[in-house]
């Protein structure tokens, strides 16, 4: 994956996704208690929009995806965790924890970026309704990649109904 479109579309989505009401709430109880990859949620989604068809095998092909996410998004935003509850005790404090949270967002967009070249690659699907499709894609990732939890289902229709 060369030259990297940071700005992107996917990108945009996922900005304007994650800032309406309930959104980053039900992203943040995805990713905190079930440890489930945001980008790859709201990437389902975005594909939706698309009208394609979320692929767990062509995902798979592109190992240096979950490799930057594995080594980069989450070494990140573990660190940026622990500093998190001291971030308040003093400037040098606050501004390293900001900082972190701005490296771990710019990682995070890497990783979109690289999800975003793979769309082309994922199966067009049509006159299928963008809901639908959501939910199927969502569904197709849960089965590889979410544990099983009761919780998981009403926050993925909440996201489908908020975001799609």
């Amino acid at each position: 994956m060369h030259n990297l479109q940071k700005e992107n579309d996917f990108w945009n989505f996922s900005l304007t996704s994650y800032g309406k009401p309930g959104v980053a709430e039900a992203c943040l109880i995805l990713q905190n208690r079930h440890e489930v990859n945001i980008n790859t949620v709201l990437y389902c989604l975005w594909l939706a929009r698309k009208e394609r068809s979320f692929c767990w095998d062509k995902l798979q092909t592109q190992n240096d995806i979950d490799l930057w996410h594995q080594q980069q998004v989450l070494p990140l935003r573990q660190l940026r965790l622990l500093l998190k509850d001291t971030a308040e005790a003093s400037q040098a404090q606050k501004y390293y924890y900001e900082s972190l949270k701005k490296e771990e967002l710019e990682a995070e967009q890497v990783e979109q970026a690289m999800l975003f070249e793979l769309a082309a690659e994922m199966p067009l699907v049509e006159e299928v309704g963008i809901e639908k499709l959501a939910l199927k894609n969502l569904e197709s990732y849960a089965q590889r990649a979410m544990p099983e939890s009761e919780e998981l289902k009403p926050l993925l229709d909440k996201l489908i109904k908020l975001v799609v």
